[in-house]
């Protein structure tokens, strides 16, 4: 008879060892969690407190606070009066910041480095990213980042941040303007996007062959003095056509309508043919995306299945996953602009993920195995979606979210429907806070480490818990 007693303890405490609650906090007057930061490559969580000014639409920053998933706290600073908090991709414990200015949109702006401000930056200075030091640009030579490879040469502007001293250094060996156009599907102009890293910044462009079937990724990568340091080559072939999708990994266009709340988005580039993911670590690159209707050749076509291939850092396929999805909801799917693509890797597996933000109320994910690509785990998932979202809600509240499962009170996001079916230890969390009277939101954020829930009411406390992949 105490066995059943003895396992349910065991498996509490299980649960209850897979999880740590990082920072959890009332709301208190003029010091409420206004947003948040997550510097996914180190595993952090920051976040940004202060108070809402009047009928202003920017909030007003005084406290950013750090947490690692340890819940060590570190204060990176306070008693401030900040607005458009924006972190650093080069280095986690540097941001940008502007002084507080109700009724501007945009100000000058300054980068802070443990706590202490640099120069007074201009706001007509563009920049795609930033250090403790210097801004970084990529640009033609009149700073339009809109280049055309065609006729103009790249440059990579360095801005000392405490001088303003600009250095325009040119782009070695600029490769990407030596592809002929008609060798490729519908190819106008080329366009690529950067990354940077803190050695060095890679230019990335993709192509499509002429019947749809293969793509080819490309990786450029430079030092900060411009000189090409290397390149590599992903190339995939399908039996159905690649097509398009929301997955960030091109540029997109918004159109709204009179008396309408929809909004169709629509794709500028063929960037969006499919995304990819570095796992940091080990350099191994993950290629993902959707295809359509066999012999379709255009890119265009409704979505009949997914695929996701692993490549080692130098093009070398390790292995290739694609699978059909017989689904009406997906199969009908008339607008992939709406239609969001996925991918987080963990220890063990790597999850794709399929959702609808629009017309459609569903999450298809799938967990591949790491090493071999078999899938191990899979499910659709299908939500109502709460329509509760004003302009003025939206300004004011901490985080919000909108898909509803079980007629509960909790609001979830895509990441939070995944995890809720496949981890039962933030399962159990999630149960467990289902009997509050007020609706809680829930943003959840995945590291390869692990995952970050925050949840508020928005009204009385925020928490932030963090959890152990299983």
């Amino acid at each position: 008879m105490k066995k059943p007693l003895f396992y349910f303890v065991l498996l509490s405490s299980i649960y209850m060892n897979a999880q740590t609650t990082i920072v959890e906090e009332k709301f208190v007057e003029d010091n409420v969690p206004l947003s948040y930061s997550f510097l996914e490559n180190s595993n952090e969580l920051v976040i940004h407190k202060g108070k809402h000014v009047k009928m202003s639409l920017k909030r007003e920053v005084h406290s950013i606070n750090k947490y690692e998933h340890n819940s060590t706290k570190s204060i990176l600073i306070d008693n401030a009066v900040l607005m458009d908090i924006s972190f650093s991709d080069l280095n986690n414990s540097v941001f940008l910041a502007s002084d507080y200015a109700a009724m501007k949109w945009s100000t000058d702006y300054k980068i802070y480095t443990e706590g202490k401000p640099s120069s007074l930056i201009k706001k007509k200075q563009n920049y795609d990213v930033f250090d403790k030091d210097n801004l970084y640009l990529l640009a033609d030579k009149n700073e339009n980042s809109k280049i055309n490879f065609d006729k103009e040469d790249l440059f990579l502007y360095k801005i000392n941040a405490k001088t303003q001293n600009k250095e325009k250094i040119l782009i070695s060996e600029p490769i990407i303007n030596q592809i002929v156009k008609d060798d490729y599907y519908d190819l106008k102009k080329i366009y690529f996007k950067s990354f940077f890293r803190k050695d060095y910044f890679e230019l990335v462009t993709k192509l499509i062959s002429k019947d749809c079937n293969t793509s080819t990724l490309y990786r450029f990568l430079y030092d900060y003095n411009g000189k090409k340091i290397n390149s590599y080559t992903y190339k995939l072939s399908l039996d159905n056509p690649f097509i398009r999708t929301n997955n960030g990994g091109g540029n997109l266009s918004y159109t709204s309508f009179q008396n309408s709340s929809n909004v169709i988005v629509g794709f500028v580039d063929q960037l969006t043919i499919n995304n990819f993911y570095i796992d940091e670590l080990t350099q191994d690159i993950y290629v993902y995306g959707l295809y359509g209707k066999k012999d379709k050749k255009n890119i265009n076509s409704n979505p009949t299945g997914y695929y996701v291939c692993k490549f080692n850092q130098k093009g070398d396929l390790i292995w290739k996953q694609t699978n059909d999805i017989n689904d009406k909801q997906l199969n009908g799917f008339g607008n992939e602009g709406n239609l969001f693509t996925s991918l987080n890797i963990n220890k063990s597996n790597v999850n794709f993920i399929i959702y609808s933000e629009k017309f459609d109320e569903f999450v298809f994910y799938k967990q591949l195995n790491l090493e071999k690509g078999n899938v191990i785990n899979e499910n659709k998932i299908t939500y109502k979606e709460d329509k509760i979202f004003t302009m003025m809600s939206g300004t004011r509240d901490f985080i919000l979210s909108f898909y509803e499962i079980n007629k509960t009170k909790v609001r979830f996001d895509a990441l939070g429907l995944v995890y809720y079916d496949c981890n039962q230890s933030f399962k159990s969390y999630i149960n467990s806070i289902n009997s509050s009277k007020d609706k809680i939101y829930l943003h959840t954020l995945v590291s390869k480490e692990g995952i970050w829930l925050i949840e508020t009411d928005n009204k009385n406390y925020y928490k932030v818990t963090y959890f152990n992949h299983e």
